[in-house]
């Protein structure tokens, strides 16, 4: 269904009809992107760290790091803030619904077998994964502003009482 919802809610005329839709249907609409960006957020974390782990092995055999991948672990998934995050990227994540949304193939066992061009391919993938995830975030980010904006807009004018616009404001 994920993939199904997601092609639907980045369309490029998803919100056609946004200015005859009703608040109950303006929230159907953001909270379909809002899963979806849930989702998204999480597959490009898991993309990100993936490529975390693999340009630190590529570091590694480049000999600016001796330390063996396993002992560097931590600090890639942490990075140099020490792993500090937004309150946005605690928690609010939501898992694939299905296995077919593994971002990736890669184990880190694995990880140290591949050969120097190997390695240099699933870099190469990591980044255009990670990148299409992002692209497609922004997409649904903008979805949810125009979304929010329009409920906002129906309770200002009238059209739309506070409880069918109610949990709009400051929620993510």
């Amino acid at each position: 269904m994920s993939d199904e919802r997601l092609r639907r809610v980045t369309a490029s005329g998803y919100l056609r009809d946004l200015d005859h839709a009703d608040a109950a249907g303006i929230r159907a609409m953001r909270d379909d992107c809002r899963r979806e960006e849930r989702r998204l957020s999480y597959l490009r974390r898991l993309v990100q760290g993936h490529l975390d782990l693999a340009l630190a092995e590529v570091t590694r055999r480049d000999g600016a790091e001796p330390q063996p991948l396993i002992a560097r672990v931590a600090h890639a998934l942490t990075g140099p803030d020490g792993g500090r995050r937004s309150a946005r990227a605690v928690g609010l994540y939501e898992p694939p619904e299905t296995s077919e949304d593994d971002p990736v193939d890669l184990a880190i066992v694995e990880l140290v077998d591949l050969d120097d061009g190997s390695l240099r391919a699933l870099v190469d993938r990591l980044r255009q994964r990670e990148r299409a995830l992002s692209d497609q975030r922004s997409i649904l980010l903008a979805h949810l502003d125009r979304l929010q904006d329009a409920l906002v807009a129906r309770y200002r004018d009238g059209s739309a009482a506070i409880d069918e616009v109610a949990g709009t404001l400051g929620a993510s």
